[in-house]
């Protein structure tokens, strides 16, 4: 939390509104702006603390829509009914434990993927472009660039594979 926090910090000294990728591709861009004039023209500036509380929250529901997503295209390759609500899944009762199965391994599958260091180096591309980097003092895109930096951040010992075998794992 307190790195996701961090980041969000830094791309609003850049006033810049905070976005990202979800593993699926789709842009995900935090609406929380107000529009002032500036000379001619109009600006969108972030809202801080709105931008600021609402990332970590937006981030971990941006993969819960992909899990979703992908447990749904799966489920359709194998020609299983899905629906959702929010985060609550649906099929005809005799595919519930195929579909069950289903969200496991797309879970795992997507949690497997080095989510967080794609998007440290998606901030650092998406926020510290050539243009950018060029117009800025060395030091502070060296202070933005190291915030941005995912290396330092610890894995947990949580074995993902074991959300097979959790009797409770979804809704």
């Amino acid at each position: 939390m307190i790195w996701f926090k961090s980041c969000a910090g830094q791309v609003l000294k850049l006033r810049q509104p905070l976005e990202w990728v979800t593993p699926l591709g789709l842009p995900v861009v935090q609406p929380y702006v107000t529009v002032e004039q500036v000379d001619d023209a109009l600006a969108f500036l972030p809202i801080r603390h709105k931008q600021m509380n609402a990332f970590p929250p937006n981030f971990v529901h941006s993969l819960d829509s992909t899990h979703m997503m992908l447990t749904s295209l799966y489920c359709r390759k194998l020609g299983i009914t899905f629906a959702a609500i929010h985060d609550c899944y649906w099929t005809h009762a005799c595919d519930v434990d195929k579909m069950n199965k289903i969200c496991r391994e797309q879970f795992i599958a997507l949690h497997k993927q080095p989510i967080i260091q794609k998007l440290s180096q998606s901030f650092n591309s998406t926020y510290l472009t050539d243009s950018i980097r060029e117009k800025m003092p060395e030091k502070l895109v060296a202070d933005i660039s190291n915030v941005f930096d995912s290396s330092s951040l610890k894995l947990g010992e949580l074995d993902i594979n074991e959300v097979l075998k959790s009797t409770y794992f979804f809704c």
